[in-house]
């Protein structure tokens, strides 16, 4: 499938990245269309992390262009970028431990909105775990825990574009199936787009609309999530699997970035 111009939200092209002197993103270029939810996959090491921290505008040094709604942002720090629309939950989550999961999610609603209360509250309803949760410290939460209240953090600068990364990692697989049925609604429930990027393999093509496939820092392929998952050649050549997912449920997993 491919995202045509007037139904593009976020756009990547020709995006290098480096940690120091080392090479680590090679010319990417993909697009996300609105509300679609779109799931980067790769070897471990391949440069999907990489790709959201350079979308996030968290790497040191990158070079390329990021537009968001058509606007070029590419050239704007984190926190600019956040402002006009881009939410970034990282992979360690890094929920402060010393405050309330409220606490966590009030922070996120940046400039003291006047809405901030009804935010809280549709976030809350989205996640139904959250209600629960929200007078308990962030030292408290399981990791399950903990990974919802970063997405609900996420959610809470009412961004036009969510940048997930790794949302299963050392998730049970009971939690993964309630987390997949919420991250797919994300885009009825919030008119947003998301970019995924997941080593679990089953997750990612369950929950996703399209994927992109990196290897050595570029983008090697990227196919309809319901073609790749019957593709078990395209699975072994830059995923590492050696069967198709036709038949399979379980979790697989192709190594984090």
């Amino acid at each position: 499938m491919t995202v045509t111009a007037s139904a593009t939200k976020f756009a990547v092209a020709d995006l290098s990245a480096w940690y120091g002197t080392a090479q680590a993103l090679f010319g990417i270029e993909f697009a996300v269309g609105e509300r679609e939810i779109v799931a980067l996959l790769g070897r471990n090491g391949a440069g999907k992390t990489t790709a959201l921290r350079s979308c996030a505008g968290v790497i040191c040094r990158a070079r390329g262009s990021i537009t968001l709604d058509g606007k070029q942002i590419s050239r704007q720090p984190a926190h600019k970028r956040s402002r006009q629309g881009l939410a970034w939950v990282p992979d360690d989550r890094r929920i402060f431990a010393n405050l309330s999961v409220e606490e966590n999610l009030r922070l996120a609603a940046w400039g003291g909105r006047r809405d901030t209360q009804e935010r809280l509250e549709e976030v809350a309803g989205a996640f139904p775990m959250l209600a629960s949760l929200l007078h308990r410290y962030g030292r408290e939460l399981s990791g399950g825990q903990q990974q919802v209240v970063a997405i609900g953090r996420g959610l809470m600068s009412r961004p036009q574009v969510l940048l997930l990364d790794e949302p299963t990692e050392g998730l049970a697989p009971v939690i993964m199936d309630s987390l997949a049925e919420q991250i797919s609604r994300l885009p009825e429930n919030f008119g947003v787009s998301v970019l995924m990027a997941e080593s679990n393999l089953a997750f990612a093509l369950n929950t996703s609309t399209r994927a992109i496939v990196f290897e050595n820092g570029r983008v090697v392929a990227q196919e309809d999530s319901a073609d790749l998952r019957r593709s078990g050649d395209t699975q072994r050549r830059y995923l590492g699997l050696g069967l198709g997912l036709q038949e399979e449920t379980s979790p697989t997993t192709d190594g984090g970035s």
